[in-house]
């Protein structure tokens, strides 16, 4: 097994097809679409379901539990933005949806990253450097092999217990912050032991589909349109999943949109 691999790593590095069906294979369109929808309804459902418009207790605008959560997508802080809104359910998904996706993109900074670390201490360490467009042109393709070579030679992250051990100290950790700082907002027809278990369960579900999307020879991202209105009337709720690179590393001349952004009124 060794040699196939080595074997393998030697071909593909040089450029010949050769075992290139060992390596993982590209899912088609649909299939990436209905995956990364499947994870965001996930989490719209668990706030609309755990979570109500109503505060039990008043905003404290430097809420350091709040500020955790706070999202550069957002025209104000999180704990002003729930002071100000009629309705804070939409800001609830917003901010739930942007720190989950956060947490399993390789390049996204992330307190509970979810992701293996070979798969994101790399992409952020060199995406800082790339100075030209020109040459960030080869360098998509030779990250795009660098991430099908580590899939392939990585253990399975699935069978790794080191890996899920980590990945299950940082869901613990995302669970506590989240319920912690939003618990003023809780429905109360359901316990904490409800809220934490629904949450993990979607937190794990969410990390494999970023190891999954790791694997992809496309790159896929997950996209928000920052918000610059104080006055906004509406709020992103899930992010856009566009592909930016074909399974050559190559730039799509326009990204294609699989998913698209939702968005919810805050004031009805």
């Amino acid at each position: 097994m060794a040699e196939l691999k080595g074997s393998l790593v030697t071909n593909y590095v040089n450029g010949s097809a050769a075992n290139n069906h060992r390596l993982p294979q590209s899912a088609d369109d649909k299939s990436v679409s209905n995956q990364a929808r499947t994870a965001l309804d996930q989490i719209e459902l668990y706030i609309e379901n755990f979570y109500r418009g109503t505060s039990d207790t008043g905003i404290e605008a430097a809420n350091a539990d709040l500020a955790v959560f706070d999202s550069p997508y957002l025209s104000a802080p999180i704990a002003l933005a729930l002071a100000q809104s009629e309705d804070p359910v939409p800001l609830l998904k917003h901010v739930l949806a942007q720190s989950t996706v956060a947490s399993i993109s390789p390049e996204a900074p992330s307190r509970w990253s979810l992701l293996p670390d070979e798969f994101v201490l790399l992409p952020r360490l060199l995406r800082s450097d790339m100075p030209t467009e020109a040459a960030r042109t080869g360098f998509e393709a030779s990250l795009t092999r660098w991430r099908m070579l580590t899939t392939y030679l990585r253990p399975d992250p699935s069978k790794d217990v080191t890996y899920i051990a980590q990945r299950d100290r940082q869901i613990h950790g995302f669970v506590r912050d989240f319920t912690r700082a939003f618990a003023s907002w809780k429905n109360p027809k359901y316990t904490d032991g409800d809220r934490t278990r629904s949450l993990t369960a979607i937190l794990i579900n969410a990390a494999d589909l970023g190891i999954w999307l790791f694997s992809q020879p496309s790159e896929f991202q997950f996209r928000w349109k920052r918000v610059n209105d104080k006055d906004a009337k509406s709020v992103a709720i899930a992010p856009a999943l566009v592909k930016i690179l074909d399974e050559e590393g190559q730039k799509l001349h326009e990204p294609q949109i699989l998913v698209h952004m939702a968005t919810q009124q805050l004031i009805s």
